[in-house]
């Protein structure tokens, strides 16, 4: 009996990630920062010159605080958050909009009406586009374009407290970002929740599957990063994850699934292949070998990340039209990666430099 317990103990336990080495966050990293952002930071302000926004060049107010919070890392990516959020802010309603927020908020109207959103074009709009998109998204964008902006705010304040000032310089500065995240796309904010679920799996994978299923609840995209959560996570995760899931997708269950595989349909069919173009799509069936890949290996914080990313990109990338909003999913999480082993490789390099003339010596 006490054998079977133990078995079934096993098979409930997270299988658990390995911890990522915390690493030393010097003042050459905020440094580092300070430029990155100074840099990006022009750019933007010349896009907010561009659209008659001035007000957008205080957003390069925080630099005057870099040499102060040099050895203070967390603080100096939370003063850069305010400036990603200045130039954000100054923005709004500048330059053409896309229809992603604007759908959602008609869609919401129409099931406000006891009418199901899903299956056809909804009228009213500019585009006269479908909803392809979960059930929570039309919860989530009630604000507009300003649901977009706080999960930015938030996305920075989260690359913050991770200690990697570099990543935050990088997402609050560079005008693709800022401009993505004011010109009512719908990416910024499942980008959120997937980092933040991605970042949780360690050490509360249940938590992470609640966040990531609701991610997923608003563009199913984040389904990407399941396969890790469920490897690592373990079975509590996987079992979180479907009921989080089945209470999102209710409203989808009671209106008939098939209306919002239509939904999709048409969304694709927005875009149709020309002639002389490669139809890529049947590159898409990688994600299986990669998901069942995911669930097997990933098990550091990098693998999820880059599995999940992967697992992403062969859906979302691989087709004759995509937008560059889509990779602000994936793009806290690579930031954060990226930073923390280039930071690594510097520190060892470094490290390699001082024992090596010892080394030589000793030997000698």
């Amino acid at each position: 009996m006490s054998g079977a317990a133990g078995k079934l103990e096993a098979l409930v336990r997270s299988p658990g990630v390995r911890a990522t080495k915390p690493d030393v966050v010097g003042p050459r990293s905020v440094f580092v920062a300070a430029v990155v952002f100074a840099a990006f930071g022009v750019g933007s302000l010349a896009l907010g010159s561009v659209m008659g926004r001035p007000v957008a060049a205080l957003g390069l107010v925080p630099l005057i605080l870099m040499p102060a919070l040099a050895r203070h890392p967390v603080a100096a990516g939370v003063a850069l958050a305010c400036g990603g959020l200045i130039f954000r802010v100054a923005l709004i309603g500048t330059g053409s909009l896309t229809d992603q927020i604007e759908t959602t908020q008609a869609a919401l109207s129409i099931a406000l009406a006891g009418d199901n959103p899903y299956g056809y074009a909804i009228p009213g709009t500019s585009t006269v586009s479908p909803f392809p998109y979960g059930p929570v998204a039309l919860v989530a964008y009630i604000p507009g374009v300003w649901t977009e902006v706080a999960a930015g705010l938030l996305t920075m304040l989260v690359l913050a407290r991770e200690r990697v000032p570099v990543a935050v310089a990088i997402y609050a500065a560079f005008p693709l970002v800022v401009r993505g995240t004011i010109m009512g796309t719908n990416d910024v904010l499942p980008g959120l929740l997937v980092t933040v679920a991605v970042l949780l799996i360690a050490s509360r994978p249940m938590w992470a599957a609640l966040v990531l299923a609701l991610a997923a609840a608003i563009k199913p995209y984040a389904l990407a990063w399941a396969p890790g959560l469920f490897g690592a996570g373990g079975l509590a995760a996987a079992v979180t994850f479907i009921v989080v899931s089945l209470l999102a997708w209710s409203p989808v269950l009671w209106w008939g699934p098939a209306t919002y595989v239509r939904s999709i349909v048409l969304a694709e069919a927005l875009h149709p292949i020309p002639g002389s173009v490669t139809d890529l799509r049947v590159g898409r069936l990688l994600a299986l070998p990669l998901s069942v890949l995911a669930f097997a290996r990933a098990r550091s914080f990098e693998a999820l990340v880059l599995s999940g990313t992967l697992v992403f990109g062969s859906v979302m990338l691989l087709s004759h039209w995509i937008s560059f909003t889509y990779l602000l999913a994936p793009l806290p999480l690579l930031l954060i990666v990226a930073e923390r082993w280039l930071r690594a490789r510097l520190s060892r390099t470094e490290s390699g430099a001082r024992t090596g003339p010892v080394a030589s010596s000793s030997a000698a």
